[in-house]
């Protein structure tokens, strides 16, 4: 897997105490891309944990992070004697991936793959590995088990832990604020956010736009794009926090949560606000991709020049808000429960080895 911070790594932090009672052993080995900000979420210390660092790695030749990976990986496929042991592959479209998986089922182990995102199915990668015989292919999004029809893709929704309502939601000092959080890449649409800001902020004083995030090692980064537009006083009230440990407290404080990705597979910065009784303004369209049924969201047609009195409809109306993060926070408790997908992945484990 990978082990960088963000929200992916949470949910699976958040599903392996619910695994391990289970299991055997869990042995948890990644490639941490970039620098880690403070000790990471620590998802497998309970057995074994091997991390390699990537950052250290020139960005042209960094796929060798990935040989490194699979050649550990396979090390341990090699020299320990099948026990009804599983791999879970959190990374199918990563180098050598394919290589893994097939040495995995000669080795007569179970194999479970977790495509995270839209689209990984039709990478090249990505096809090679969920062709292998045998491998059971997994997908958070309900639009990826249809994209493509020679496989059979289970959905299992992504897991989020829904914290105690304490009736306090937005700033304690007046000051309201519209969040993003999420890697500052391409197909986010941060930059459409901060357009769409830079027209409302005039009809919204006292509000503001923070975000959350960074490009990382990404090669579609527009981190260093965002921070000039925002230097050049273009964009009022805005600020770029970076990368963070843990972003929920600021999810947590805001007053919405903004999200105007148009490729996902389940994206956990959502579910987390969700759950955080924050309001989300997000696509409709996407979001039925993303959790295969209409969700509460605050309104917007999804078109990119009406986002901007989506965001000031949706400050100005409080009624709404509250609506919205109510029924928001019910879906996410009855769909999103960690143990619930626990058993799904154990289930599924059981699966692969038959």
């Amino acid at each position: 897997m990978p082990p960088d911070i963000g929200g992916y790594q949470r949910q699976i932090a958040l599903l392996l105490p619910r695994l391990v009672p289970t299991l055997r052993d869990v042995t948890w080995l990644g490639a941490v891309r970039d620098r880690p900000l403070e000790a990471s979420p620590d998802a497998g210390r309970a057995v074994g944990r091997w991390a390699v660092p990537a950052f250290r790695i020139p960005r042209r030749v960094r796929g060798a992070a990935d040989l490194l990976v699979v050649s550990i990986a396979s090390f341990v496929l090699l020299v320990r004697r099948p026990n009804r042991d599983v791999l879970w592959l959190l990374s199918p479209t990563m180098v050598g991936a394919a290589a893994l998986v097939r040495l995995a089922r000669w080795r007569r182990w179970g194999v479970v793959v977790r495509y995270p995102t839209a689209g990984d199915l039709q990478h090249a990668g990505g096809r090679r590995v969920a062709r292998v015989p045998g491998v059971i292919v997994v997908g958070p999004a309900a639009s990826q088990t249809e994209e493509d029809e020679r496989l059979a893709v289970e959905q299992v929704r992504n897991a989020v832990d829904v914290p105690v309502a304490d009736g306090a939601s937005g700033r304690d000092d007046g000051e309201r604020s519209i969040v993003f959080v999420g890697r500052l890449i391409r197909r986010k649409r941060v930059d459409l956010l901060l357009q769409a800001w830079a027209q409302a902020a005039d009809r919204l004083p006292g509000w503001r736009l923070v975000v959350v995030g960074d490009g990382g090692s990404e090669a579609d980064s527009i981190e260093d794009e965002l921070a000039v537009t925002v230097s050049t006083g273009a964009v009022p009230r805005c600020d770029l926090v970076g990368g963070v440990p843990d972003a929920r407290p600021y999810i947590s404080t805001a007053d919405i949560f903004a999200f105007p990705s148009v490729r996902e597979g389940l994206p956990n910065s959502v579910l987390e606000a969700m759950a955080a009784g924050v309001p989300v303004l997000a696509d409709p369209r996407r979001a039925v991709e993303w959790f295969g049924d209409p969700v509460p969201l605050l309104e917007w047609s999804g078109e990119d020049a009406d986002l901007a009195d989506a965001i000031v409809a949706a400050a100005l109306d409080i009624k709404g808000r509250e609506d919205v993060a109510r029924d928001g926070r019910a879906y996410v408790s009855a769909h999103h429960d960690p143990s619930a997908v626990a058993m799904r992945y154990r289930q599924l484990f059981e699966d692969s080895l038959r």
